[in-house]
């Protein structure tokens, strides 16, 4: 018969066992991590949750915007800042199975991005070769 990707919703509805998602999905480290250490070890889980978040998003806003920038002239790399922070509001106000659902689409369209890129910046890589 025809194969099927599963049902997202139907997956988030129950616990999922195992090292991919329990209760809300965010909660399961400092869940695990309180079992052991008690209450500071789920402040201390969810604070180095949040820190990794905010440091990967300034990390990949910050390259986006010099990437832009050397693309696009000076204006671009504010323009793309602009752009990354309203996505990332609305990514922090979705649920679960929307953000599932939207980073299946949204590697498609990184990695279609990242070939644009590639393709744009070629000439000046070529350029730059020795004996060129």
């Amino acid at each position: 018969g025809e194969r099927r990707l599963p049902d997202i919703e139907a997956l988030l509805r129950g616990p999922m066992l195992g090292p991919t998602l329990a209760g809300d999905g965010a909660s399961a480290l400092p869940r695990a991590w309180s079992r052991v250490t008690g209450a500071a070890g789920s402040w201390a889980a969810a604070l180095s949750l949040l820190a990794l978040g905010v440091i990967g998003l300034g990390a990949w806003a910050a390259q986006g915007a010099a990437c832009a920038r050397h693309l696009l002239g000076e204006g671009a790399g504010i323009a793309f800042r602009g752009v990354f922070l309203a996505l990332a509001a609305l990514g922090g106000s979705l649920g679960l199975a929307h953000i599932l659902r939207l980073s299946d689409v949204s590697m498609i369209v990184a990695a279609e991005l990242h070939l644009i890129g590639l393709c744009a910046l070629l000439p000046r890589i070529l350029s730059r070769r020795p004996g060129a």
